[in-house]
């Protein structure tokens, strides 16, 4: 928590980008604009099974029913 504090009074916050992982390996990621609430890094961790079809921004697909651990990072720009 000390750290996202600082992150966010030293840098500008450019967004958020949530990661997908499928068996413990990276396998893509979405950049949203807004924080939902959840704790950054690995401490955000959630796993479930996907309810539907995800297009990843590397163009790549998860499938409906796959098991997968999502993790929320924050983009910083440049420095306040």
């Amino acid at each position: 928590m000390k750290n996202e504090l600082i992150m966010k009074n030293q840098f500008e916050v450019i967004g958020y980008s949530i990661e997908y992982y499928i068996k413990g390996k990276y396998y893509g990621s979405i950049k949203v604009n807004k924080d939902f609430g959840r704790a950054l890094g690995y401490k955000g961790r959630q796993t479930f099974t996907t309810p539907a079809d995800i297009v990843l921004d590397n163009k790549k697909r998860i499938k409906k029913g796959t098991e997968i651990v999502t993790m929320m990072i924050q983009l910083c720009g440049k420095r306040k």
